[in-house]
Parts: C-alpha cells; sequence; structure tokens
C-alpha cells in the first residue's frame, strides 16, 4: 500500500502533526507492507521528514509556491499523487488541509472523511473514527474507493521515530493559468510567541470573566508559560480584546485537541464546548459549581480564578505540583477552628472559676462559726431544749456575717454567664422545638395539600371519564344515525338505479321489438315486390 502525506510548515520548520502523520503512515504501511511518501511546497529542510517514516520526499521548489497558494498546492499535490499512485493520502484538519485535500479527492476521483481522530486497519480495509455533533458523537468511517482522503485533528497520533529512505524528488509542475490566475501578496503573521492552538499539547484558556486584557496578561499567560502551554480564549474574551482571534478556540475559533486544557472563568457554552471537547483531560475553573463546563471536565475547582491561578502558577513554576490543592485549601481550613475556639473555650472557663470562688466560702464559714460551737460546749449542764435558744442567737447572727465576709463578685458573674448561656441554649432549643413544630405544620399542610391535589385529580379523573364516556356514547349513537342515514340514502339510490334500469330495459325491450316488426314488414315488402317483378316478367317472356 502506498500512503501520500501531505506536509505542512510555517516559516520553515515543520508542524508537529506533520511528523504524527508521517508516523502513523509508517505504522500502517507496517502492517500490510508498502511505502510512505510525503510532498511538501516551498523552500524548506525536509531531512528531518526521514526520522520518522518518509521513504520518498517530493519537493516544488521556486517562485510560484514560496506562498501557500489553494490552487497551485493542488496542482502539486495532484502530480504526487500520479508519480506514487497512493492508496490513502492524509493531510492536517488545518485551514490549508481543508482547503486542499477536498479539492485533490475530487481530481483523484477518491472518497473525503475529513476530522479524524482514529484510523485503523479493521476486517482488511482502513476504518476512521470521527466526532460529530459538536464532540457528543463518535462514528466510524469507512472509505469504498479505490483511493482514500481523510484530514486528522491535531494531537490525534503519537510521535515516533522510524525512519525511512528519505529519498528526495522534485516535482516538475505544470500550472496553468487558471491554478494561478490569483496570487497571494502578503501573509501577515500573529506576534504570539507560543505554538499554534491547533498545534498545542497544552492549552490554558480564559473566559469573559478575566475581565480586562491586563488581567489576561496577567493571570492566563503566566499560567500557560508554567505549564509549557499555549494561551487560548473564549469568543467573549476575544470580542471583548482581552485575546486576539488566533487565539480564539471554538467553533468559530480554532478546534483543538491537546492532552492538557485549563479552561478559567469559562462557562462552558455550547460553541466553546465544540472547539475543545475531544481534549484528553480538561481541568475546569469557576466558582458556579453548576457551570456546564464541569459536566465536560475531569477534574474541577470551584473557585475564584483571581486566587487559584496564582497558586498554580507559582506551584508550576517550582515544580511542587503535589502542594498546589493543600495551599489553596488551607486558609478556609483555618478559619473554622478560629471562630469555634472563643465558643469552646467560654463554657470550661466559667465552670473553672466557680469552684475557685466557692473554696474561700467554704473555709471561712468554719472560722466565723467557731466561737458558737464554743459558747454551746461551756453550757453542758442545761436541758437539750435550751441548746437551741443558746445556738440560735449566735448561728442567726453567724451565718450572716459570715457570707458577708466570703462573698465573691466573680462568682456571680460565673453564674450570671452560665445562666446567659442556659438561657441562649433554651432558645436554640425552643427554636429547634418551634422550627419541628413548624415543620410538622408544613407537612400536615402539604399532606392536606397534597390531599386536595389528589382528590382534585381524581375528580377532574372521573370529569374526564365521564366526559370520554358521553362523547364516546354520543359518538356512537351520531355514527348510528349516519349508517342509518346513509343505509336509507343507498337503499334509495339502488331503487332509483333499478327503477331506471327496468326503464330503460323496458324502452329498449319495445324499441327492439318495433325494430323487429319494421324488419319483417320490410322483408315481406321486399318479397312481395320481388314476386311481382316474376310475375311480370314471366308475362312478357310469354308474350
Amino acid at each position: 500500500m502506498s500512503v501520500l502525506v501531505f506536509c505542512e510548515h510555517n516559516e520553515g520548520k515543520f508542524t508537529k502533526t506533520a511528523y504524527e502523520l508521517l508516523s502513523k503512515a509508517k505504522s500502517l504501511v507496517g502492517d500490510v507492507g508498502g511505502s510512505v511518501h510525503a510532498v511538501v511546497i516551498g523552500d524548506v529542510d525536509v531531512s528531518s521528514l526521514a526520522t520518522y517514516g518518509a521513504d520518498t520526499i517530493y519537493t516544488a521548489t521556486g517562485e510560484d509556491f514560496r506562498a501557500l497558494n489553494t490552487g497551485v498546492a493542488t496542482k502539486v499535490l495532484q502530480t504526487a499523487a500520479e508519480k506514487c499512485q497512493p492508496k490513502l493520502v492524509l493531510g492536517a484538519s488545518s485551514p490549508a488541509g481543508k482547503d486542499i485535500l477536498p479539492r485533490l479527492a475530487i481530481r483523484m476521483n477518491a472518497g473525503f472523511a475529513p476530522e479524524l481522530v482514529e484510523l485503523v486497519y479493521a476486517d482488511g480495509s482502513l476504518v476512521g473514527t470521527r466526532p460529530c455533533f459538536t464532540g457528543k458523537v463518535y462514528h466510524d468511517v469507512r472509505i469504498s474507493t479505490a483511493a482514500q482522503v481523510y484530514t486528522v485533528r491535531p494531537n490525534a497520533f503519537s510521535v515516533e521515530e522510524n525512519a525511512g529512505a528519505g529519498n528526495v524528488e522534485t516535482l516538475s509542475v505544470e500550472l496553468s493559468d487558471f491554478e494561478t490566475s490569483f496570487k497571494v501578496v502578503d501573509v501577515q503573521v500573529s506576534e504570539v510567541e507560543y505554538i499554534d492552538l491547533t498545534e498545542a499539547d497544552r492549552i490554558v484558556s480564559g473566559g469573559r470573566s478575566v475581565k480586562s486584557k491586563e488581567q489576561y496578561d496577567a493571570l492566563i499567560r503566566p499560567l500557560a508559560k508554567s505549564l509549557g502551554a499555549t494561551a487560548g480564549a473564549s469568543r467573549a474574551a476575544v470580542d471583548l480584546g482581552f485575546a486576539e482571534h488566533s487565539e480564539q478556540v471554538g467553533q468559530t475559533g480554532k478546534i483543538v485537541n491537546p492532552s492538557l486544557y485549563f479552561a478559567c472563568g469559562i462557562s462552558g457554552a455550547i460553541q466553546h464546548l465544540a472547539g475543545m471537547r475531544t481534549s484528553r483531560i480538561i481541568v475546569a475553573i469557576n466558582t458556579d459549581k453548576d457551570a456546564p463546563i464541569f459536566s465536560h471536565a475531569n477534574y474541577g475547582i470551584v473557585a475564584d480564578m483571581f486566587d487559584v491561578c496564582p497558586l498554580l502558577t507559582a506551584a508550576f513554576s517550582s515544580g511542587d505540583t503535589v502542594s498546589v490543592a493543600p495551599k489553596a485549601e488551607k486558609p478556609a481550613a483555618k478559619e473554622a477552628p478560629k471562630k469555634a475556639a472563643p465558643v469552646q473555650k467560654e463554657a470550661p472557663a466559667q465552670k473553672k472559676e466557680a469552684p475557685k470562688a466557692e473554696k474561700p466560702a467554704v473555709q471561712e464559714a468554719p472560722k466565723k462559726t467557731a466561737p458558737v460551737q464554743k459558747s454551746v460546749e461551756k453550757a453542758p449542764g442545761h436541758k437539750k431544749e435550751a441548746v437551741p435558744s443558746v445556738a440560735s442567737a449566735p448561728v442567726a447572727s453567724a451565718p450572716a456575717g459570715s457570707v458577708v465576709a466570703s462573698f465573691d463578685p466573680s462568682l456571680l458573674h460565673g453564674l450570671e454567664s452560665q445562666i446567659t448561656n442556659l438561657n441562649a441554649e433554651l432558645t436554640n432549643v425552643k427554636a429547634e422545638l418551634k422550627v419541628k413544630n413548624d415543620i410538622s405544620a408544613v407537612k400536615s399542610d402539604m399532606m392536606k395539600a397534597i390531599a386536595d391535589a389528589q382528590k382534585a385529580t381524581k375528580s377532574d379523573v372521573d370529569r374526564i371519564e365521564k366526559n370520554a364516556r358521553s362523547f364516546q356514547e354520543g359518538g356512537l349513537k351520531r355514527f348510528d344515525d349516519v349508517n342509518s342515514t346513509v343505509s336509507t340514502e343507498v337503499r334509495k339510490v339502488r331503487e332509483v338505479l333499478r327503477e331506471g334500469i327496468r326503464n330503460e330495459t323496458d324502452y329498449l325491450r319495445s324499441q327492439v321489438s318495433s325494430l323487429r316488426a319494421a324488419v319483417v314488414a320490410v322483408v315481406v315488402l321486399n318479397a312481395m315486390i320481388l314476386f311481382l317483378m316474376l310475375v311480370i316478367l314471366v308475362k312478357m317472356l310469354m308474350l
């Protein structure tokens, strides 16, 4: 099998997709045998193509081939195809590939399939896989013609070194006036310093939420640089002037297929998803947890990108990628204990103060009551009933003095604080009970509403069934009436037809009878005339 690969280059440097296609072509011919041919337009060093599998390299150089003119490029590929007679033609799904290869397929009378992401041999034929409906569905493509032309998305295949012969042949291309009827007079190259989006293996894109070009340059580009990635943008960001149009990703921008795609502040509109849905790993950063981008992302960060992106940039720049997540989470983790600490420490402090305040009161009380005990001991001869009278006076005055002397104000404050806390807890309990009561009331109302709804629904269903039955009965009755009317009318028509047929038949019979009588009369008359003529003839002969 012969395979022809259209190898594109930018300013003398081959695109990564060119090497991907050569590697894939070499892998395919390795399975079934054959050769790989590369075609290059313009003055460029082609020695690197042999490293990735090119056995023959067709070149077209000269003044007419410096710029990539569509008509001229199509003629070059056609000439190369006529020389090597390929069964398979591969090209990148780039603006040039989309412009040139369909024209080549028409001239080769070959089938054409664009935007492939996989190409394999299966059951003795080539089977391509391509996305459709903006990447929601993948389907297999088989071409039945002898020659087949495919365009492939960048980053679809791996780049593998598998050296080919590398023979270089210069093509002799005869250009017609039609192919040179227009010329490329100027090529304006974007000032972006990174790899083109369609070729990039990693992309960091920003959306409308970046808010300004300065923020985009300060937030998105440094993160992309730390990852060795290319900066991209959504259509909204490009329309607002945050990034160039060459950096737009989406249905109206560039369709990309990177290994890693960062979507910063991008909600995930369907037009943007159409351009990056086939990315292998998608990381989304957005404050809206319900943003559509999260349903397509492999990893999601629900946070402000103005907080997350600088952390990621610093982590990736230092190589400490593992510690990015913990660093982002630490501030949130510390805040909770700080707020909770005063609540937890307040109660223990009050509990500790109460015992300290009680100890002096308990120790001082015996000192003050000691004289009372001595005065009681000095009167042993009294009767038992006299003891209360002796002890009652001192006891009444002593405890009063002891209480006043041993009072600690902090104890009152502690008790007040505890009472306040208990009141607060009681209020919370009441609130919870109120909530429960409210929930019960709501539940009761809901059950009542459900019952009313069920009752109303049942009533509606019964009414509908009744109407349906009435309609059915009325319809059947009307149908019977119509059927009876139709039958009567049909019967009348039949009778009229029969009467008419009968009348016509009688008329025809009478006419036939009249005709018969006329015929008989004519025959008899003719016979009589003939007889008379014979008689006359006989008499004449006798004379």
